[in-house]
C-alpha cells in the first residue's frame, strides 16, 4: 500500500452525550480496555502516512495524553476546533495540517464498523484517479439517515439528503460509511468559494459538508469513484448505547 500520499483527517471534537460518557467520545472505552480511538488507528495506521485529528479545547490534553500513554510518538497530530459549528470547519480549519498531502482520507471518529477492507479499497481506487476526484464507499440500506442522489451510473452525485437537518430520505437508498477520500488540489479553493453562498443546515445551523461532495460534482466537476460495501454493518458508527452494545456484541470473539 502506497503510504506517503494520504493524511487521514478525524473531526473528533464531539463530546458523546448520547453515550452519557465524561470522557471525550473518541476516548469512549468500548471493548478490551480499548477506545474509539484504538480502534480506528489500527485499522488506519499501515494505510496511511498521518492521521490527524481535530478535537475540542477540552478534549485535546486528555487525548494528547493517551497518545503518551500508548507510545505513540510518530504518525499522529492534533488541532482544536474551537467552536463546534460543522464537520467542513474541522476539516478545513485543519487544512495546514494536510495540505502538503496529496489526498485525504476523511473518517468520523465513530466509524468502528468500517472494515480495513473497505479502507484500503478507498486508497486504492483512488490513488489510481488524478487531480480534482473524490472516491466516496457507500451501502445501499432500508432507511437511510443520509441518502446519496446520484446520476447515470455514479458519474454525477446531485444531492446528499441530511434527515438531522429535515430532509427526507427514502426508505431505501445509497447512504456512506463515514468515509471519504478527496484529492487536495484546488480543495481549499473550492471550498472557500462554496463558503461564498453557504446555506447552514435547516435545523442545526452548522456548515456541512456533506453537501459540499454534491457541489465538487455539480459546480466543480470533480469526478466520483464509488466503492459498493456489501456488509451494511459498516455504515454505523457509535452515537447512542445501543450503537455501543450492538458493537460489543458483534465483535466479542474478536480481538
Amino acid at each position: 500500500m502506497i503510504k506517503n500520499k494520504v493524511c487521514a483527517v478525524i473531526p473528533a471534537a464531539g463530546r458523546g452525550s448520547r453515550l452519557n460518557c465524561k470522557e471525550p467520545k473518541i476516548l469512549v472505552p468500548i471493548k478490551n480496555e480499548k477506545t474509539l480511538w484504538h480502534i480506528i488507528y489500527e485499522k488506519l495506521s499501515p494505510l496511511v502516512d498521518n492521521i490527524h485529528v481535530v478535537l475540542s479545547p477540552k478534549s485535546v490534553d486528555l487525548f494528547e495524553t493517551q497518545l503518551t500513554n500508548d507510545h505513540i510518538l510518530n504518525g499522529v497530530s492534533t488541532s482544536i476546533q474551537m467552536d463546534p459549528i460543522g464537520m467542513g470547519d474541522a476539516i478545513f480549519g485543519a487544512y495546514d495540517s494536510w495540505k502538503n498531502h496529496k489526498n485525504i482520507l476523511i473518517i468520523w471518529g465513530d466509524q468502528v464498523f468500517v472494515s480495513r477492507k473497505t479502507l484500503q479499497e478507498t486508497i486504492k481506487t483512488h490513488l489510481s484517479c488524478g487531480n480534482h476526484n473524490l472516491t466516496i464507499p457507500i451501502s445501499f440500506i432500508d432507511n437511510p439517515y443520509v441518502q446519496y442522489i446520484f446520476k447515470d451510473e455514479f458519474t454525477q452525485l446531485i444531492d446528499v439528503k441530511q434527515s438531522r437537518e429535515g430532509d427526507i430520505c427514502n426508505k431505501s437508498g445509497f447512504t456512506d460509511v463515514g468515509v471519504f477520500c478527496l484529492s487536495t488540489t484546488g480543495l481549499d479553493n473550492a471550498w472557500n468559494d462554496y463558503l461564498k453562498n453557504k446555506q447552514v443546515g435547516h435545523l442545526t445551523g452548522e456548515i456541512n459538508f456533506l453537501p459540499f461532495l454534491s457541489y465538487l460534482s455539480m459546480e466543480k466537476f470533480w469526478g466520483i469513484k464509488k466503492i459498493i460495501v456489501e456488509d451494511p454493518t459498516e455504515t454505523r458508527g457509535i452515537n447512542t448505547l445501543q450503537d455501543l452494545h450492538y458493537y460489543r456484541r458483534k465483535f466479542k470473539s474478536v480481538s
